[in-house]
């Protein structure tokens, strides 16, 4: 490990706390330190060392953050399901989820995660195009992709167990 990298590795609680402070959200604050780092460790180059590595870090984040709710700004709306909407054949599973149950947890997810795992569902391409769409790296997709279909599991597994 270089002696960057291990700046960077030591500053990361600090960033975190910072992240949660900007954004109030645990998972997004996550996802803006993963973002903050990978900007960080891509662009270590043009550090000019004309500051502390610690303040060069916390502007990239803060940048981030900012970021992050430009793209929520223009981020569309995306149309809901209409509550109620039922299958036209019954299912042959014993306890059923309904289309209202599956509508509820996605709203239950938190947004950016709702988000990913929607354009995920509904857009064509490869995972790169999509995470490209939404303005966030391949691999802060491919997490919070990961996160919501497990927090959809867990929801999803607490209907079928009333």
């Amino acid at each position: 490990m270089t002696r960057f990298e291990g700046l960077v590795v030591d500053e990361v609680p600090r960033l975190r706390r910072h992240a949660l402070r900007l954004v109030g959200d645990r998972d997004l604050a996550d996802d803006l330190v993963h973002e903050a780092i990978a900007r960080a460790l891509a662009k270590r180059a043009t550090y000019a060392g004309d500051g502390s590595p610690q303040a060069w870090l916390h502007a990239i984040l803060r940048n981030a953050a900012r970021d992050a709710a430009k793209r929520e700004a223009r981020t569309p709306d995306l149309l809901p399901i209409e509550p109620g909407s039922e299958p036209s054949t019954p299912p042959l599973q014993e306890q059923a989820v309904t289309c209202a149950d599956i509508v509820h947890a996605i709203d239950g997810l938190a947004p950016g995660r709702r988000d990913a795992l929607l354009v995920e569902m509904n857009v064509g391409g490869d995972q790169s195009g999509r995470a490209a769409r939404m303005g966030i790296t391949l691999a802060t997709y491919r997490t919070r992709v990961h996160r919501a279909r497990e927090d959809m599991k867990s929801r999803l597994g607490s209907v079928r167990r009333r």
